[in-house]
């Protein structure tokens, strides 16, 4: 549990629980005994503080690093409104086997007790619902023939198969990682995304051995990330518009035939193909 953890449970969650931190225990009937433990970096017993023998006579507690401990058992409260009680949070809260919620010591290995924060964890629930919920409508509410589109973005070509296939995909994506498909279809650059990687698969956008990424003989960066973000910067858009002629067939025919036809329109008036993807987003499907 880091300090900074431990700095907002004590000024937020303390105060909304009347200055109350309580601890649930992994295991639910166990409990363990403790005392301070040793900070390397300082050589003192972490949270604890070093008081002279004058000191300690005008403390009517202080904790002896050598001779405090306390057993922890699942629901043990500190209230901080007493001093006992907050001088003692100060050195367990930084032990190693106390973690900032039950997620985190699910996922630490010496994790024995966490703080418990009434409604905490049935918030995180509700969140995480709610994301999934707003990654799967997405999905559901989005043209089939965009779903290969949006795999090929999420790393996964699916060219050659069937929209449902692709759909079924991207929904088992948005179970696992709802945040991964909301960026997707939120993102504003995702015509621009879609345009490098098939410029790429088509060879117009090559990497060099040393990770340069080239469009013919203009350097668009170091690797896919530094290409990236030339193509999505104001100064790129020349080369931009050579790529989406290549990459899009019917989009240079479409500027032929107005030139054919000697119309006065702007390139940047015709419809993007690449930008197709994006029609959900804009709310135009």
């Amino acid at each position: 549990m880091t300090k900074e953890e431990i700095k907002r449970f004590e000024t937020t969650y303390g105060a909304q629980n009347d200055s109350r931190i309580i601890l649930k225990a992994v295991f639910k009937s166990g409990k363990h005994t403790v005392q301070p433990a040793k900070d390397e970096a300082s050589g003192w017993y972490a949270g604890v503080a070093r008081l002279s023998d004058e000191e300690k006579k005008q403390h009517p507690y202080y904790v002896d690093p050598t001779t405090t401990k306390i057993v922890l058992r699942n629901n043990y409260e500190f209230n901080l409104d007493a001093e006992r009680d907050e001088i003692n949070w100060k050195w367990v809260r930084e032990l190693p086997i106390i973690s900032s919620s039950w997620g985190d010591a699910q996922m630490s290995p010496s994790a024995m007790f966490y703080v418990h924060i009434e409604g905490r964890e049935t918030e995180k629930n509700i969140a995480k619902a709610d994301k999934k919920y707003v990654a799967l409508k997405y999905i559901f509410e989005d043209n089939p023939t965009n779903y290969s589109d949006r795999a090929l973005i999420l790393g996964q070509d699916f060219t050659t198969e069937h929209p449902n296939s692709i759909k079924d995909w991207l929904l088992s994506r948005a179970e696992a990682n709802p945040q991964d498909i909301i960026n997707l279809y939120q993102s504003k650059n995702t015509g621009i995304q879609l345009l490098y990687l098939k410029a790429k698969a088509a060879e117009f956008i090559k990497l060099t051995s040393e990770g340069v990424v080239k469009f013919e003989n203009k350097v668009l960066g170091l690797g896919d990330d530094g290409a990236l973000a030339y193509l999505m910067s104001a100064d790129a858009k020349e080369i931009v518009e050579l790529l989406r002629r290549r990459v899009y067939p019917e989009y240079s025919k479409k500027l032929l035939d107005l030139d054919s036809d000697n119309l006065d329109t702007k390139s940047s008036d015709l419809e993007d193909p690449s930008s197709a993807i994006n029609d959900l987003i804009q709310g135009s499907k």
